[in-house]
């Protein structure tokens, strides 16, 4: 059975669903409880600032190699 989902589409991807959405989606079908959903939100918003800070600053790859001993 397949279930149609409405809310927190992406404007830049039209019927896509946002990441936020899927945590709403789930908590409302009780796939999650709510102190779940607050840990992965929490998660979410970490991993975006450090994939924006990654960007913005010019970071490569290779910057995060072991140095030597």
């Amino acid at each position: 059975m397949t279930r149609t989902i409405s809310t927190g589409t992406c404007s830049r991807c039209p019927g896509a669903l946002t990441e936020k959405a899927i945590y709403d989606e789930a908590l409302r079908r009780g796939l999650i409880d709510a102190k779940l959903k607050a840990e992965v939100v929490e998660l979410y918003e970490h991993r975006n600032a450090v994939v924006h800070r990654f960007f913005l600053t010019g970071l490569r790859y290779t910057d995060l190699e072991p140095q030597g001993p």
